[in-house]
């Protein structure tokens, strides 16, 4: 009887004088959406339309219709089988007994406060401490909508060991811009202060809300202006979750607009989160819903770019399918929910993040031994590393030359779970004083080779030709040593970069060497002979004369398509870092062809050099230690160079080389810097140096000691995940 009743009363409704439309009873109801938020509330709904048949629409029980519920009347005025909006999957609860609920505790008790609207409420894992806690801010609109609206989800989330809390705020038209937001940042410096006691880490705030709420997560995460006055900074927000959220204010109707925010332009820039999108916010993850209005997925869509445009490092967004702006929360519930699993991946990252940011502080690191030396093996002063996938199973190998011993080795990646023992190795050639050794597929064949470039007395480079068969790698007599003629006893050769450099296929290799008669150029690679092997094809064309070449790195400086030169020269009257423009094609047999380009640093004695991006503003640094006692921090905005420096961390007297990456998990790039500490064994050889919120060329960086003073001299050093804990591991 209620469904024929109810069905009947819809009919009223949508009658247009004595034709019932079925598909306009929608766009009547949307129409009646008068503060542009996509979806239709009770007070927004026609008089007689606002009990029983208000409640029998709203088929998620939220208060609201959204679009995909007024769809759901319009199937079933049409005659259509029954549409009902995706159900939650199996629901997630804490056990009994797990779970500790306090209500209405007051967080704001001044003059001004509203009773009953400055309240929260708080839901934890009971018989647990140090966990995560999630700042839960209701929608509604800013007219509508309770903290307790949160009840299932938060039981869902505590189930996995996540504390929340949900607090209301004062509410149009009683209370206008910015009295919401302001009670939202009392809320959380109240949970900010006083969460530890409790057991929840402050250290381990998230804050997430839907629609309103996650307008208003977004603002409070990215204008710290409001958890300034509090005496906090954003940074007291470990991540934030904004779910289908109001980015840009101006874009709601006028007649709301005005009623919230007033009529200042001005002010709707200080309300929009759009307006204040920073490369240093608090990680954030945008969540909207695939049939959200499509203005609040474009918005949503803005914020993101706005935010990648920023140079923000760590950010986030979906679309959540089958899902409508009022069903996302309520479906979190569920055990399947892909809103909820976005959001527990989210948070777990970044508090595994946090764990590494103190494990990394240890000193010293936990130090693990790939190869020892070995006289008798030719294995005595390891000098560099460099990497490459031999056996193309995903796996980073190395190769390094054995500079005192002589010995050219490769090494096999085991993975992850036997990373920290012996790899299985292979000696592929015993040449003199080798400075350096790199991997380059010089015949083709699809199976990497090693290239030697050997100084001291021998001063010559060598080819080590890989097996053709890929099983007998690590076989030692199935490698292949041949001089390349063209270096033959000509030059202190030091290091070799592989790169296509003339258009022409195949690799050639960028080269340089140090001394009286050091220069820069190039192997040019001839067409493979019938044997597909002949390093007496590799022709030498020199391209500048050098003095002491420490780093060639093959990367497009101009962004034309080939291979550049950048590098670092530490010695002579051309020392400093610098780069070679290559002219193309086969013009780049032509010495004349290239031109030289100055970066800076001709007045230090330049070391290793790294490339990264310290800033995240899409431009390409560069980080160049010296044996003068500082660090060079070479700032690269697309026109030219900005020079910065910092001193040699702990005073040491000579750095050596560095590696950018990001450490600590927190979204900035820091650096890994190795120095030769000489005969001062109290000096930490390797130093971790935390790149600071917004200050990578401040000349103070934070810097802890990883190696203790265990080692004198280090060399190059590379940054990789060896052990798959998610985190960077040093190789060196």
């Amino acid at each position: 009887v209620k469904q024929i009743r109810f069905i009947v009363l819809l009919f009223a409704l949508s009658l247009p004088g004595s034709t019932l439309i079925a598909d306009s009873f929608v766009e009547r109801l949307q129409k009646l959406d008068r503060n542009g938020d996509g979806q239709l509330s009770r007070e927004e709904a026609p008089k007689s339309f606002r009990k029983f048949k208000f409640d029998h629409a709203d088929r998620n029980k939220d208060g609201f219709l959204d679009k995909r519920e007024m769809d759901w009347v319009s199937e079933k005025l049409a005659g259509k089988k029954q549409a009902t909006p995706a159900k939650p999957s199996e629901p997630v609860v804490p056990e009994a007994g797990r779970m500790t609920v306090v209500r209405d505790i007051v967080y704001r008790k001044d003059d001004n406060a509203t009773k009953g609207r400055n309240k929260l409420d708080i839901y934890l894992p009971r018989g647990k401490t140090g966990y995560p806690v999630l700042f839960w801010i209701h929608g509604g609109g800013l007219h509508s909508g309770d903290k307790s609206k949160i009840t299932e989800v938060a039981g869902r989330f505590v189930a996995e060991g996540i504390g929340v809390v949900s607090a209301n705020y004062r509410l149009y038209p009683e209370a206008i811009y910015p009295v919401q937001i302001e009670d939202v940042a009392d809320a959380f410096a109240w949970v900010h202060r006083n969460i530890a006691k409790r057991g929840g880490d402050p250290e381990k705030l998230f804050v997430s809300g839907g629609s309103a709420g996650g307008h208003l997560t977004a603002l409070l995460t990215l204008n710290d202006a409001f958890l300034k006055k509090r005496g906090l900074t954003s940074g007291a927000i470990r991540g934030a979750i904004p779910i289908s959220g109001l980015m840009d204010v101006s874009r709601v109707g006028a007649a709301r607009r005005k009623g919230v925010w007033g009529e200042k332009a001005s002010t709707y820039r200080i309300a929009s989160p759009l307006h204040h999108a920073r490369r240093d916010a608090p990680p954030l993850l945008l969540l909207h819903a695939e049939h959200d209005t499509l203005d609040r997925r474009q918005q949503n869509q803005a914020m993101f770019d706005a935010l990648k445009k920023a140079g923000h490092p760590d950010v986030a967004i979906h679309e959540l399918k089958d899902r409508t702006h009022n069903s996302i929360r309520p479906n979190l519930v569920g055990h399947n929910d892909t809103g909820a699993r976005h959001i527990l991946k989210f948070i777990r990252r970044l508090c595994a993040a946090q764990a590494n940011r103190s494990d990394v502080k240890q000193r010293p690191w936990p130090r693990h031994t790939i190869d020892p030396a070995n006289k008798a093996a030719g294995k005595l002063g390891a000098d560099g590393v460099r990497l490459g996938d031999f056996n193309d199973d995903g796996l980073l190998d190395i190769t390094t030359g054995w500079e005192q011993g002589g010995a050219i080795v490769v090494y096999q990646n085991p993975g992850p779970a036997k990373a920290k023992s012996a790899w299985p190795s292979v000696t592929v050639g015993r040449v003199a004083s080798p400075e350096d050794a790199v991997f380059a597929d010089l015949d083709g064949d699809g199976n990497l080779d090693v290239v030697s470039s050997c100084e001291g007395r021998e001063r010559t480079m060598y080819v080590h030709w890989a097996p053709a068969k890929r099983a007998d790698y690590l076989k030692p007599s199935a490698w292949v040593t041949e001089a390349i003629s063209a270096t033959k006893q000509k030059q202190s050769w030091m290091f070799a970069e592989p790169a296509q450099i003339d258009g022409r296929g195949g690799i050639d290799l960028f080269v340089s060497s140090k001394g009286a008669n050091g220069s820069i150029g190039w192997l040019r690679v001839d067409p493979p002979t019938s044997s597909g092997r002949d390093a007496g094809a590799l022709k030498f064309v020199k391209l500048r004369s050098a003095g002491w070449i420490m780093t060639l790195k093959a990367l497009d400086m101009d962004g034309d398509g080939d291979s550049d030169l950048l590098f670092s020269d530490r010695k002579g009257d051309k020392r400093g870092v610098n780069w070679l423009e290559n002219p193309g094609g086969t013009e780049a047999a032509s010495p004349e062809k290239w031109t030289e380009h100055v970066i800076g640093g001709k007045e230090h004695e330049v070391m290793f050099l790294s490339v990264g991006d310290l800033n995240h503003d899409g431009a390409r640094d560069i980080v160049c230690p010296t044996r003068n006692g500082e660090i060079l921090l070479f700032e690269g905005n697309g026109n030219g160079w900005k020079i910065h420096s910092t001193p040699n961390p702990f005073g040491v007297p000579h750095g050596k080389a560095v590696a950018i990456g990001d450490i600590d998990n927190d979204g900035r790039n820091d650096l890994f810097h190795v120095t030769n500490t000489g005969r001062n064994r109290e000096l930490p050889g390797a130093t971790w140096m935390s790149n600071r919120p917004d200050k990578p060329w401040s000349s103070k960086w934070n810097v802890t000691d990883v190696s203790g003073s265990i080692g004198v001299k280090f060399d190059l050093v590379k940054l990789v995940d060896l052990d798959g804990d998610g985190d960077l591991d040093a190789i060196t």
